[in-house]
């Protein structure tokens, strides 16, 4: 129904937005790896805490996702 009323294109958009979104994982990965790496630096130590590694986390997460909020905006919006 969809691709007869708007062609076969409007079942694609989104799509780009879409497999830009990977890079969230990819993000807070990074983030979560750097921001680890700075702590036990700082602390001098081989490992940190079970509350440490969620607080870091935590950050990582919050890191990627507001810099992918545009992204999941713009699929939101291709969508409707």
């Amino acid at each position: 129904h969809i691709w007869k009323v708007h062609g076969v294109k409007h079942l694609w958009d989104g799509t780009s937005a879409s497999i830009l979104l990977v890079s969230n994982p990819i993000i807070q990965f990074f983030c979560y790896e750097q921001l680890k790496h700075a702590r036990l630096a700082a602390m001098r130590t081989t490992n940190i805490g079970a509350l440490e590694a969620f607080l870091i986390a935590a950050l990582a997460k919050a890191i990627a996702t507001v810099t992918t909020y545009p992204l999941q905006l713009a699929q939101t919006l291709l969508r409707l």
